[in-house]
């Protein structure tokens, strides 16, 4: 790895190899293929994780000539990754996705062509779900009640009978015209009949194309005409007023957050990156619109860019020329998803898929998606490096991570006891004495066993360096499942890095 300052000027050849060196340990290595396991990266404010752990980590990515995308919390963090980058040879690699959106990614058309192709539409349901829910949790709000089920259900049902006839009538689907979809619904079925409502209906102008179409013998508009038109043209008018508004509602809330501002502006028109553009050009893509600038938004977006970029490159098997490919998320409850990311990390590994998750302390993340989906994410990255911290429960996760072992107490004692006695008579005729002493001693050995942790969890708050002058070394504990580094002959090494 280069150090700060020093500028890569040729091109960086990639090295797809699983056995390509990234970091040394000790006498060992973690290798690419280590890497693609899943690395979480436990660290306190100021412990270094960032500057040393994450730094190292991108280094030796980029210079394995990987592609990736790299998620912002931080206002400074576009800033930071463009110096790396730069650093590292590879700026030409660069696309940024910030407010101005000069690079696009229209996610409704991408996954129509994709993921929603032949026959596969609901998956676009699922996308404008998973924007929905990504937008609530980023909001850290909770999930819809039983109350609502009912009208969330026919919504989605409702978006499942819509897109399959937008996707086909329309050369690009945008968020635009799902919405009006949805707000030309019919309100009785004489209303259908009308011709001023069908002039002004985008609905009755899709079904109508439809119909042309399949009367000229396009199959695949017969098709969706047979399977989805009944529900516009019979079920939906038959419904009450309440019912049906209550069920327009329910798509409007999701559609209306996602069709206007920055979002439309970068996910609603154009597309210049797509995520396979990472394993087949080594393009490095960074979301620069930082959470604690604008919010629960700017969560979503991430959290949705990161989801379908994991699942663009799991639905290709990825071959041994194939480049490797990373997802780099500090401060990572920010866009955690328990169900994505959990699919995620259990088959990133196939994928050639490295992720690397930043956090500083474990009850911020259970917080965010409660204590068994967070436990089952840590569970699943199979590599923890584990710095500086004040947090108690951290540490004690810490420690149980690096484990416990046996110890025996040795007891030692020795007792000492001495008696003396006499006596006298005397009688008129006759008299005598009597006396005596003794010493006795006892001892007593003993072995007990007794459990402990192998660090405890008090060192993680003042054992471990956590950089800066004059040294810049910051110390921490790495874990690798089914590992054993021949220091320790155990899964876990001690280790200082570098701070860069």
């Amino acid at each position: 790895m280069r150090r700060r300052g020093k500028v890569r000027k040729n091109r960086v050849p990639y090295r797809p190899h699983l056995d390509t060196r990234l970091i040394k340990l000790g006498k060992s290595h973690l290798t690419l293929r280590d890497s693609f396991k899943g690395n979480f990266i436990i660290g306190g404010t100021g412990s270094g994780k960032s500057s040393s752990v994450l730094d190292a980590h991108i280094r030796s990515q980029l210079a394995c000539g990987a592609g990736g995308i790299f998620l912002t919390s931080k206002v400074e963090d576009t800033e930071n990754y463009l110096r790396i980058i730069h650093e590292m040879g590879r700026i030409e690699d660069v696309m940024v996705m910030d407010e101005s959106a000069k690079v696009q990614f229209n996610l409704l058309d991408y996954c129509a062509a994709t993921t929603a192709s032949d026959g596969f539409s609901y998956n676009l349901v699922l996308l404008l779900i998973q924007l929905s829910d990504a937008l609530r949790v980023a909001k850290g709000t909770q999930s819809d009640d039983s109350s609502n089920a009912f009208f969330r259900d026919a919504a989605e049902r409702w978006l499942a009978s819509a897109l399959p006839l937008l996707v086909l009538a329309k050369p690009r689907v945008q968020m635009r015209d799902l919405y009006d979809f949805f707000l030309s619904v019919p309100q009785s079925a004489e209303q259908i009949k009308q011709a001023e409502w069908q002039r002004n209906s985008l609905r009755w102008q899709v079904l109508e194309s439809l119909s042309h179409r399949a009367n000229d013998g396009d199959i695949a508009a017969l098709r969706v005409l047979k399977e989805h038109a009944d529900v516009w043209l019979k079920e939906t008018p038959s419904l009450g007023q309440k019912t049906r508004s209550s069920i327009v509602a329910s798509i409007t809330n999701i559609i209306a957050p996602l069709m206007s501002g920055v979002f439309h502006d970068i996910f609603g028109q154009g597309t210049h990156w797509v995520p396979l553009m990472a394993r087949t050009h080594g393009t490095l893509l960074i979301i620069s619109l930082p959470v604690l600038k604008y919010g629960a938004l700017a969560a979503a977006i991430q959290n949705v860019v990161k989801t379908q970029f994991g699942m663009a490159l799991q639905a290709e098997k990825a071959t041994k020329r194939d480049r490797a490919t990373f997802i780099i998320m500090d401060e990572y409850h920010q866009y955690a998803a328990a169900e994505e990311d959990a699919r995620l990390l259990a088959t990133a590994r196939s994928a050639k898929l490295a992720t690397y998750m930043a956090i500083q302390d474990i009850n911020v993340l259970k917080s965010r998606l409660g204590n068994e989906a967070a436990e089952a994410i840590i569970n699943l990255a199979g590599n923890k490096f584990l710095l500086a911290n004040n947090s108690v429960p951290t540490n004690a996760f810490s420690a149980d991570l690096i484990g416990r072992t046996k110890k025996q107490n040795f007891s030692h004692t020795v007792s000492h006891g001495q008696n003396v006695g006499g006596g006298l008579n005397q009688g008129e005729q006759s008299g005598g004495t009597s006396g005596g002493d003794g010493v006795n001693q006892s001892v007593v050995r003993s072995i007990s066993e007794y459990e402990t942790y192998r660090v405890q969890p008090s060192y993680f708050s003042h054992g471990l360096r956590t950089g800066g002058p004059p040294h810049k070394m910051v110390d921490m504990f790495v874990v690798c499942n089914g590992r054993t580094f021949p220091e320790t002959k155990e899964h876990w090494i001690k280790s200082a890095w570098r701070q860069l």
